[in-house]
């Protein structure tokens, strides 16, 4: 009886199935083809459908959407699915309580009370040793998109460490699946950012494990703190995005600055600065005497937008992607690239375009197109310059072989990785049906395009340059009033030139044989060439001013400097009774006598040469060296309060230094600096030499006396990893070495004397009760 119920119930089903059937095909072609308006409706449907099937040619380099790619991608990813991964683990170990929080977030559920960080610890393996480290963490939910929450083991991660600990040299970040940023695009993108040495994101892949739970393949991106700015060679300033609640398009948007109540609070006059500045931004760039090079690195922006028109990177350029950088050694901002997310469409489009059709169709870019004009707009002939030569630097066969070495070095490992997951191409905000395929070639076609259109803006004409130009820094100074040379009169017939209170803006300063008087508060702003000579005897430059050379080269011979000071300027962070940057230096027989400041000279990113320089009774540091490179013969410093030399980041090849009554150290190296020198000599010092933050120092020779600790390696700043000390000959070493007072090496640094390893003897976090 019940099997021949079985048998009628599948006759009923048969029916059913080809009943509704035929009904289903007679729907479809009653949809495709009958009405007048049956050819619009097949077209949205077949569009919708290679769009989702990622067919069209606009998702090329993308998409596997041809039977070879296809065939690539499984081929591929069946070999590394087999290989072992050779990249970190990171597992997430969080309890039933802060899980659920987490879940909560992940949902949106807005009828419960939600903290919004909850309580979890990092372990982190590394796939070239079995050692972990566990760290305490502050986690959440994060994304706008669904594509972020999918499911709790999908689900996107923003991570704050806890405890003054870091993560891979990181405070914050997040984690999240490949996908979410379009795969190895955006590694590429930022490949290429940094390549052009401007602000970029790390993105490392990591093995995701939650409570034992393998979860695949995700991405470990950067946050923005002042670790992202110091381990890129900028000094600390603040970074800002905009409120995204608020409305995102320009100039209606909110400004939100990343750590607001540090800059409040620590330095309030760069803080008031830079809002006043982008306030301004808002209110006057559409007015014709709105200038961007006075607020904008104008040669940054120009290579970023240039990287971006390359790449169809245009997400990353609109105001809620790209994230502004205040850099207070020049009061101008600076783009940090975020969020490229490369995909389809833009295949004719670049920024160009503007000035040929101003109502361009560019999709969501156009939202934005006020942003976009504070940049491309005629009047700003400069910058249109700068953005040419790069658009042209980037399309050519030179640099596309470039980015191929990127490609075969960091991307390629980093798809073979995707490719064995097998993982679906990206559509924004859904996943696509084919698989993942990375192809540059599409953007080899592009650049071509690129070329021709650059050959086609022959008959563009740029505003003339308004010669009289004041920037920021002027502006800032003396209530925008300043002074120039000729207030002096004929310098000619004049034997002592006397500078009084204020700014004074000096282009192509020559001065041979003359005193010079800087009255209380005078500041000398040296712009273009500078040059200043004694001849027979050291020309003598004294009294409580501050000099400036930005940008431009400044030639400095038999000269003593005397008295000199630091002037504060709201916004900026000038710290040297002399400050040289971005600028080319040659200092030959100089003397800086009781300078009074946190620097008796300051070098900022600048390419500089001395032979012979003297620096006596420095109220802080003697000389100062943040990034750039710096090459000299003889450095003398007598009686520093602080250190005698300072750097940062910075490249240092030299003969022979020398102190004598120096407070703190002789020679500081740190972050990341690299340092070859001959000689060191001094005595009654307090620490000789110091390499720490990922330096690599080597000095030939050194010989102190009377000082407390000879050398010392160690982390400082725990975002950048440990450093080597080497020094090759230290006299008097076998009669000192069994004191380990005398030589300092933290756990994991490297400090080598006399051929001998001097094994760790302290914890870096300990080192600084002993070092000061």
């Amino acid at each position: 009886m019940l099997l021949k119920f079985f048998k009628f119930l599948i006759r009923v089903s048969k029916f059913f199935f080809a009943i509704t059937g035929f009904i289903s095909v007679i729907l479809v072609i009653i949809i495709l083809f009958f009405g007048d308006t049956s050819h619009i409706r097949r077209a949205l449907i077949f569009e919708n459908f290679n769009q989702m099937m990622g067919f069209e040619e606009k998702y090329n380099h993308f998409a596997a959407n041809t039977p070879i790619k296809i065939l690539k991608v499984f081929y591929i990813g069946t070999i590394n699915k087999f290989k072992k991964k050779k990249i970190p683990n990171i597992e997430i170990l969080i309890n039933s309580e802060n899980l659920k929080i987490l879940e909560a977030q992940r949902k949106r559920l807005v009828d419960v009370d939600i903290p919004f960080y909850a309580k979890a610890k990092i372990k982190i393996t590394e796939h070239e040793s079995k050692t972990t480290e566990l760290i305490k963490v502050k986690i959440r939910a994060k994304g706008d998109r669904e594509m972020h929450r999918l499911d709790v083991d999908q689900m996107s991660y923003k991570i704050d460490v806890r405890n003054d600990n870091f993560i891979f040299g990181m405070e914050e970040m997040s984690i999240q699946k490949p996908i979410i940023r379009n795969y190895g695009w955006e590694l590429l993108f930022h490949e290429i950012i940094k390549n052009e040495d401007l602000i970029y994101l790390k993105i490392i892949p990591i093995n995701l494990i939650r409570n034992s739970k393998k979860l695949g393949l995700f991405v470990l991106e950067e946050g923005f703190s002042k670790e992202l700015l110091e381990r890129q060679n900028r000094k600390d300033g603040p970074i800002i995005g905009i409120e995204e609640s608020l409305n995102p398009i320009f100039p209606m948007l909110t400004y939100d600055y990343y750590s607001e109540n540090k800059w409040i609070s620590n330095h309030p006059d760069i803080y008031i600065t830079s809002r006043e500045n982008l306030e301004l931004l808002k209110k006057n760039s559409t007015d014709e005497q709105y200038k961007i090079s006075n607020y904008f690195d104008i040669d940054k922006w120009a290579k970023f937008f240039a990287i971006a028109d390359v790449l169809k990177g245009y997400h990353a350029t609109v105001p809620k992607s790209v994230k502004l950088y205040y850099n207070p050694s020049n009061g101008l901002f600076e783009p940090i690239a975020f969020d490229a997310h490369i995909g389809s469409g833009y295949e004719e489009f670049i920024f160009l375009d503007f000035f040929e059709n101003n109502n361009i169709n560019c999709g969501y870019v156009c939202e934005d197109k006020d942003w976009l004009k504070v940049f491309f707009n005629k009047k700003n002939d400069k910058f249109i310059k700068l953005y040419l030569e790069y658009l042209e630097k980037y399309t050519s066969k030179e640099y596309l072989n470039i980015i191929n070495d990127i490609v075969k070095n960091k991307i390629e490992p980093f798809n073979e990785l995707v490719y064995s997951e097998y993982s679906s191409f990206d559509r924004v905000f859904f996943k696509g049906f084919l698989p993942y395929y990375f192809d540059l070639e599409p953007i080899i076609k592009r650049a071509e395009l690129i070329r021709i259109k650059l050959n086609s803006f022959k008959n563009f004409k740029l505003l003339k340059k308004d010669e009289n130009n004041v920037d920021f820094i002027q502006k800032k100074i003396e209530k925008k009033e300043f002074k120039s040379l000729t207030d002096l009169g004929d310098i000619k017939k004049l034997d002592k030139l006397i500078f009084s209170k204020g700014l004074w803006i000096l282009n192509d300063l020559k001065i041979i044989d003359k005193t010079i008087l800087l009255e209380d508060g005078a500041i000398l702003y040296l712009k273009g060439e500078s040059y200043f000579q004694g001849s027979e005897n050291k020309m003598l430059v004294e009294g409580n001013g501050m000099i400036v050379q930005l940008e431009g080269i400044i030639n400095l011979k038999n000269i003593k400097f005397k008295n000199l000071k630091n002037i504060k300027i709201d916004g900026l962070n000038w710290s040297g009774s002399i400050n040289v940057i971005n600028s080319n230096v040659k200092i030959n027989d100089v003397e800086i006598v009781s300078s009074k400041g946190e620097d008796a000279i300051n070098l900022v990113n600048s390419e500089s040469f001395v032979n012979n320089l003297k620096i006596l009774n420095s109220a802080s540091d003697a000389i100062d060296v943040d990034f750039g490179n710096l090459s000299f013969t003889k450095i003398y410093c007598i009686k520093a309060y602080n250190d005698c030399l300072d750097t940062s980041g910075a490249m240092i090849k030299g003969d022979h230094l020398y102190g004598e009554d120096i407070g703190d150290k002789l020679a500081s190296f740190g972050e990341q600096s690299n340092v070859n020198l001959k000689n060191i000599n001094g005595s009654n010092i307090d620490i000789g030499v110091v390499s720490k933050d990922d330096s690599y120092v080597e000095i030939d020779k050194l010989e102190l006396s009377n000082t407390r600790i000879y050398a010392a390696a160690y982390i400082k700043k725990f975002f950048f990893g440990p450093a080597k000390l080497k020094i090759n000959s230290f006299k008097n070493f076998s009669q000192i070495e069994s004191d380990k007072k005398n030589f300092i090496n933290a756990e994991e640094n490297t400090l080598i004397v006399n051929q001998k390893n001097i094994q760790s003897n302290i914890n870096s976090k300990e080192i600084f009760y002993l070092l000061n």
